[in-house]
């Protein structure tokens, strides 16, 4: 499965499950699911991992096959007795190493989604305020107490 098949199966499963979600349980605690589903959707979607920038499974499949293979390593400390090494040309020095630790990137340059996602998602925040604002708060409170009990 490509790149652009992959988001799209991420983001139509995210979507059903939101839809899902509003109609399990209050309208606060489904607006709560709904914008959980999305936002993890859209971290698995377009998140990136590692120097190569590559998806999750992708990373999580070669993190576990390297957890899982063989390593060779050499304890030995080169003895005192040991002859001193000739003298030869110099070593050219290797290339600088990347970092280890890599940040999380979104695929921004490679989705033309990825900024219409981000407005839709702003703008259902916005939405989202503006309910509370209007009383959702007191709905949403009702719908904690009856999820949480007291």
């Amino acid at each position: 499965m490509g790149g652009w098949e992959r988001n799209i199966v991420i983001f139509g499963a995210a979507g059903v499950t939101a839809v899902i979600g509003l109609f399990v349980g209050g309208m606060a605690a489904g607006l709560v699911w709904t914008f959980f589903v999305l936002a993890v959707a859209m971290f698995l979607a377009l998140g990136r991992f590692g120097p190569d920038h590559v998806p999750l499974e992708t990373w999580l499949l070669r993190w576990w096959r390297y957890s899982r293979s063989v390593r060779r390593y050499t304890y030995a400390r080169p003895s005192a007795s040991a002859p001193a090494a000739r003298a030869s040309a110099p070593r050219p020095t290797p290339p600088p190493v990347p970092p280890a630790a890599t940040p999380v990137t979104f695929a921004d340059e490679k989705s033309a989604y990825y900024g219409a996602v981000t407005v839709l998602m702003v703008v259902a925040g916005i939405v989202f305020l503006n309910w509370l604002r209007v009383g959702g708060d007191a709905d949403l409170a009702h719908s904690l107490l009856m999820l949480f009990g007291r």
